[in-house]
């Protein structure tokens, strides 16, 4: 018998039909070891990593050792990536400790997707363990290990109830906490636009934006007040415009690349408003097998990749199939390729791909949760797309002036002229005029007449909180961690209470701020973007056998290890006193500063012995026992920025953007006057805060309205 050990049930299931009563696939469910909590790495014996078997996966060994018995061949058919190269590792070392791998075969095999031919081939071609991938592995964990066993207890010392930190878990912390920073400091600042109106001799409107006022390009915020604007439609409104050029272009757009996972979870949030751990669920269940026809089937290659890579098999079948099934026109007259954007991609992985691209979309069973459906018919469109030919836009382009050259106006208007990729995949538009029918009777030198102004106050806005997807871009970006490892990332940070996922985004919560202002002063090589990143290029060289994986370490500990031995050193008092001084102005916003209400002491943070969390209290006590609860007593939320913000006047009556205890609503008059006689109306849940400006705030005050 042949014996293969795979990572998860369904795929064992999916596997064993294809291979017929020769073989056995069992499942190990993941990791069948882990590093020792108690004494895991002994960095006085060469970094030597002490694993044990994890105690809820006895019940798979013992299945695994059962049917060894009756093998004489092993196929360790775990996962491509390093964590499967280290789970058929750690399985080959367990037997192998345990003298049952004697005159049995162990054989290595890989594949990317679950269908009888890419099993079959892999059978039929089975390699050796890849120790640099174990070795990288090997790196990985012993850095988290060394990083967090050692940060962790500090943590628990200096801040109760704070119980962790890692490598890439506190960077990302860091990423979220740095953002709010950034929103509690936050003032709108005042502007306005204005909006342009014009008919033409054949009475044609034409929507118009400035682009110069009084020969001075001009900004998004440069009309800074309402004064600003009456004047400048005073004087649009008496000139003379007229257009002064008319330009047509045609542009050429491309499809986007076939998915990585990163891609994967940013589309399938912006389209199909999953998370990205409700994406990768389904993903892994589309790729380990579908039951079509009675017969179990993987629909998708390995979803956990970041290279943008297709086989020469997969094109050759999809540039039939767009040929067949769309035409000739919509297919690239030669093959893409596409570079990958993600630092240090694994060049030698697919992107995310169907395994058998004739099984479209809608040859799915009915029956099939339609969050699967939604989720293939994404990935097969997209992958198919990414050999199309390119979608032509045409836009056309007016400038407008006046007989003084005081002003310069611009509009524009676009179309498609050949759909392209997008008649397989289309394009989410971002501009909702993008599809106006060009109007071509327009001619140069024509009067426009009719100027029709309409301004508008506005305020800028603060950087928006990470959601899951934004946060996951930017780590990305950064080069920090890999697509297998960001949700955990994030879920590691809301286990242990340092953020809130609220409405989709991350709010950081106190202890978490102060643990980021800790670390990143004490621990700032550390915490520093380029660090992390780094790493993971040390990582990616272990993995190609080009850097022995114990340098990675030795270079690491020797400061690491002095830094942590010395803040262990520093009194809990000495560590309150920095993260007083460097939180300040978040901490102690008024204009009293860390001055305590009985004048006497300095307010000080404070941490509940109960690991509850952090206040704020007199340094005075027992003398003085006042307390703050609200660590950051200005901490905005996004309703919050706009709380008492003065849209404008109405007939020389203030209009206010207020926020009370039932939601946002608008003001007509200031809170001076007779609160009894003051009008108000609420704001409609379906109106975002963000939109609401002077127009739209007399209109919800003027209802109601008599019919």
């Amino acid at each position: 018998m042949n014996l293969v050990i795979v990572e998860s049930a369904a795929k064992a299931k999916t596997i064993n039909k294809y291979l017929g009563a020769q073989f056995k696939v069992i499942a190990s469910i993941g990791h069948v070891r882990d590093i020792n909590r108690k004494n895991g790495i002994d960095v006085d014996k060469d970094f030597k990593i002490n694993y044990e078997d994890n105690f809820d996966k006895a019940k798979q060994l013992s299945e695994i050792k059962k049917h060894l018995r009756k093998a004489n061949k092993i196929y360790l058919a775990t996962d491509q990536d390093r964590e499967g190269e280290a789970i058929a590792w750690h399985i080959n070392s367990i037997l192998a400790e345990n003298n049952n791998l004697q005159d049995i075969e162990v054989h290595r095999i890989t594949f990317t997707e679950i269908t009888k031919k890419a099993i079959k081939l892999a059978i039929d071609n089975p390699r050796n363990i890849d120790m640099s991938l174990v070795n990288a592995y090997h790196a990985r964990r012993a850095l988290d290990y060394l990083m967090g066993y050692s940060l962790s207890p500090l943590l628990i010392r200096k801040f109760p109830g704070c119980k962790s930190a890692g490598r890439v878990q506190s960077v990302a912390l860091k990423l979220i906490s740095e953002r709010e920073n950034d929103i509690q400091k936050f003032n709108p600042i005042e502007y306005w636009n204005i909006s342009i109106e014009l008919t033409t001799d054949k009475n044609e409107k034409i929507e118009a934006k400035l682009k110069k006022v009084y020969k001075s390009k001009i900004g998004k915020l440069d009309i800074k007040s309402e004064k600003e604007a009456d004047k400048i439609i005073k004087d649009l409104k008496s000139s003379k415009l007229f257009i002064k050029d008319i330009l047509t272009k045609q542009k050429q757009l491309s499809p986007s690349p076939p998915f990585i996972t990163s891609s994967l979870q940013l589309e399938a949030n912006n389209r199909l408003g999953f998370s990205p751990k409700v994406t990768m669920s389904l993903a892994q269940k589309l790729y380990e097998g579908i039951n079509i026809n009675g017969e179990n089937q993987g629909l998708i290659t390995y979803m956990r990749t970041d290279s943008t890579n297709l086989s020469i098999e997969f094109i050759t079948e999809a540039r039939n199939i767009i040929k067949n099934r769309f035409g000739k026109e919509y297919l690239n007259e030669t093959i893409r390729n596409y570079k990958n954007k993600v630092k240090n991609a694994q060049e030698a992985h697919e992107a995310i791909r169907p395994s058998d691209p004739s099984i479209s979309p809608e040859m799915l069973p009915k029956n099939l949760d339609n969050d699967l459906i939604n989720l293939y018919s994404l990935i097969w469109k997209r992958s198919l797309a990414s050999q199309s030919s390119n979608a032509i836009s045409e836009t056309l382009s007016i400038n407008i002036g006046d007989d003084q050259n005081n002003f310069d106006l611009y509009s524009s208007f676009t179309k498609i002229v050949f759909l392209g990729f997008r008649k397989i995949y289309n394009v989410l538009e971002t501009n909702t005029s993008s599809e106006k029918k060009v109007m071509e009777q327009i001619t140069k030198d024509s009067i426009l007449k009719n100027i029709n102004c309409l301004k508008s106050q506005h305020f800028t806005e603060p950087p928006p909180r990470y959601s899951e997807t934004s946060l996951i871009k930017k780590l990305e970006e950064y080069g920090i961690g890999r697509p297998s490892t960001y949700a955990k990332i994030m879920e590691k940070n809301q286990q242990r209470g340092y953020v809130k996922l609220i409405s989709k985004r991350f709010h950081p919560q106190p202890s978490g701020r102060i643990v980021t202002t800790f670390l990143d002063n004490y621990f700032n090589l550390y915490m520093d973007y380029n660090f992390t990143a780094q790493k993971e290029d040390e990582l990616d060289l272990v993995s190609q056998g080009e850097k022995d994986w114990k340098s990675v370490l030795y270079d690491f500990w020797d400061d690491f290890s002095k830094r942590v031995d010395t803040t262990l050193k520093l009194s809990n008092t000495n560590v309150y006193d920095y993260i007083n001084e460097a939180m300040k102005e978040y901490l102690f916003p008024k204009k009293e500063g860390n001055t305590c209400p009985c004048g006497k002491s300095n307010l000080s943070i404070k941490m509940r012995k109960n690991g509850s969390g952090p206040f704020v209290a007199c340094t005075n006590y027992p003398e003085c026992d006042y307390i703050r609860s609200e660590v950051f007593p200005d901490e905005k939320s996004e309703e919050e920025l706009f709380e008492n913000i003065v849209l404008g006047k109405d007939n020389d009556v203030e209009v206010l953007l207020k926020k009370g205890p039932y939601g946002p609503y608008v003001q007509l008059g200031s809170d001076k006057e007779d609160k009894k006689s003051l009008k108000r109306a609420s704001i409609p849940k379906n109106i975002s805060i963000k939109n609401i400006n002077l127009s739209l705030a007399k209109d919800l005050l003027a209802l109601p309205r008599e019919v």
